[in-house]
């Protein structure tokens, strides 16, 4: 097998493995993050704190794109 061969394998292994040994879902900071966010808005709407919907939008892009660039394995639910 050649040098090539084995780097693909080893990368192809390491892959799968990833992909069944990822973190439970109630471990994703992504995952809570927009729950937190979802509740930020119920909490605007229902007590009259008014923010715009292009500045929530623009908070939860900036959130969810700041995590996503640190998130390591899979979530497996």
């Amino acid at each position: 097998m050649s040098e090539l061969d084995t780097k693909v394998s080893e990368v192809t292994a390491e892959v799968v493995v990833s992909q069944m040994t990822g973190k439970k879902w109630y471990l994703s900071k992504t995952l809570w993050a927009n729950v937190g966010m979802i509740a930020a808005i119920w909490f605007q709407g229902h007590f009259g704190v008014a923010m715009s919907v292009e500045l929530q939008a623009l908070i939860m892009a900036g959130v969810n794109m700041a995590l996503r660039t640190i998130t390591k394995e899979p979530v497996v639910w």
